[in-house]
């Protein structure tokens, strides 16, 4: 390799690195300084901050508070002070339930539990007393100060995610250009001999609604179909003549083929970006690369690309790629899909070489930030009730990712370039809000839903069973890591040339 070269691998191998610790470092510290921000403006203190977990590796005491970098990164924590022990609540437990008349756990005054960061390191607490702290040292407080507490590091990587993608905006980058309002490809299901709508036609509006691009395009007709209008009116240009053409939203009765799902732009054959551990990762397929002919045949669209590989499972395929001035040949073999075993895929996302500039002025960019947060969410959560809903072993094994996918994440995104890193990271900090805010106890989550439980029966829920709880609960999250880790290593084993 030319020293050149070499000094160009090394400094994009440190920059990916750098990445990896940016992404999981800086999330996590803003997620617990949500949590330490808000306890401390709320008057409830902080005994440690710690980014990781286990054993401290760095710490110091500055007033109440431990501050700690501790041996396992992926993840942290903020222990609250003031809880009173389980030992306590446990005995308090049976002198409510025998003596009406005595105040209730919502009014009665316990006096905070006098313990100091080094009496917490010469007493360690057990796990029941560490996953059940938080509620405890929070039980005298009114539930509006537990749901600002508690939700608190979700806000704040949701906002790290909104600010990062306002400078972004503000800045400015570039990103795929909307597909131009041509018909390029129709579903093989269409029935052609019933309605005259044709590749190359260009749609003009929807109903009333002009379009200027295929995104027009498709709002238009999710719209209509969300209504379940029964019919659509379509204004084509072709051949320089203007026409109308009335379709039914749905070719069955139904409500099934919808039209949306049935026709496509007019696509090239451009690899947007490459799912990582899918064989076109592993055969060398790079983001940006143009695919000129798969065995021999042209492949003009995207759609005649992706029907060659839908048709070729387990075929070994002679891809032939345009990368910059390079024609390179590549030998990818397509394998089942997960949930339909009889297609092939070779993972790869579309993508569109006409880029246009994202500019906004600061305000604006912000304003606009939420609505792509927004997105993106939603993208999130039908992603995950896809994977979660089809029961598909398969596909779960291989859509689930823990540190090190995420870390092979940031490392490749990094290497793109700093906006493409920046989106990944604002990405990032939206999943890992929404996932801390699902009802898991032991996850922020939890801790709301157990709050507004007891804030409704007007009771604390008994010691010894949110204990259970707690305790069945991370044993069970413990496993479901390590499976996840485990599917890490033999996903990603080939990149060192093991497997592949």
């Amino acid at each position: 390799m030319p020293g050149h070269a070499r000094k160009h691998s090394i400094m994009s191998s440190i920059i990916g690195l750098l990445a990896i610790i940016f992404t999981f470092g800086i999330a996590i510290l803003v997620h617990e300084f949500g949590h330490f921000l808000f306890a401390k403006l709320l008057g409830v203190g902080v005994e440690v901050f710690s980014i990781g977990f286990g054993k401290k590796l760095i710490k110091f005491k500055k007033g109440e508070t431990t501050y700690a970098l501790s041996v396992i990164p992926f993840g942290g924590y903020v222990q609250l002070k003031g809880a009173i022990s389980i030992e306590e609540e446990k005995v308090s437990e049976p002198e409510k339930e025998s003596d009406d008349k005595k105040p209730s756990a919502e009014t009665q005054e316990v006096p905070p539990c006098d313990k100091t960061s080094t009496d917490t390191e010469e007493k360690p607490k057990t796990t029941s007393e560490v996953i059940y702290s938080d509620i405890l040292s929070l039980k005298q407080k009114p539930l509006g100060t537990k749901l600002a507490i508690f939700s608190s590091g979700v806000f704040f990587n949701y906002l790290t995610a909104v600010l990062v993608l306002t400078l972004l905006i503000a800045v400015g980058f570039e990103e795929n250009a909307p597909f131009p309002p041509v018909i390029g490809h129709i579903d093989k299901t269409f029935p052609h001999d019933q309605y005259d709508i044709k590749v190359q036609d260009s749609i003009l509006a929807v109903n009333e609604s002009e379009t200027e691009d295929w995104t027009d395009i498709e709002i238009a007709l999710l719209s209509l179909t969300k209504e379940k209008q029964p019919q659509v009116t379509l204004t084509i240009q072709r051949d320089g003549s203007r026409l109308q053409q009335q379709l039914p939203l749905f070719l069955a009765d139904d409500f099934t083929s919808p039209l949306v799902a049935m026709i496509y732009p007019d696509v090239p054959a451009y690899v947007g970006d490459i799912i990582p551990n899918k064989p076109a990762e592993k055969a060398g397929l790079k983001g940006g690369d143009f695919i000129r002919s798969i065995n021999g045949i042209p492949t003009h669209s995207w759609y005649d690309m992706v029907d060659i590989i839908r048709e070729s499972v387990g075929k070994p395929l002679d891809f032939e790629v345009q990368r910059g001035d390079q024609l390179l040949h590549l030998i990818i073999t397509p394998k089942p899909r997960a949930d339909k075993p009889q297609m092939g895929e070779i993972g790869i996302a579309r993508g569109n070489p006409a880029k246009r500039l994202l500019r906004e002025p600061l305000f604006t960019s912000f304003i606009n930030s939420f609505g792509r947060s927004y997105n993106i969410s939603l993208f999130i959560v039908y992603t995950m009730y896809d994977i979660i809903s089809s029961m598909n072993l398969t596909l779960v094994k291989e859509s689930l990712g823990g540190p090190i996918a995420i870390a092979v994440i940031s490392y490749k995104t990094a290497q793109r370039g700093v906006m493409d890193f920046l989106l990944f990271f604002a990405a990032f900090n939206i999943m890992l809000a929404i996932i801390n805010l699902l009802p898991i106890p032991i996850l922020d989550g939890g801790h709301i839903l157990i709050s507004i439980i007891e804030a409704t029966i007007k009771r604390s829920i008994p010691a010894r069973i949110l204990i259970k709880i707690y305790t069945m609960f991370l044993l069970l999250l413990i496993g479901v890591a390590i499976l996840v880790t485990y599917n890490d290593i033999i996903m990603n084993i080939w990149r060192l040339g093991i497997g592949r």
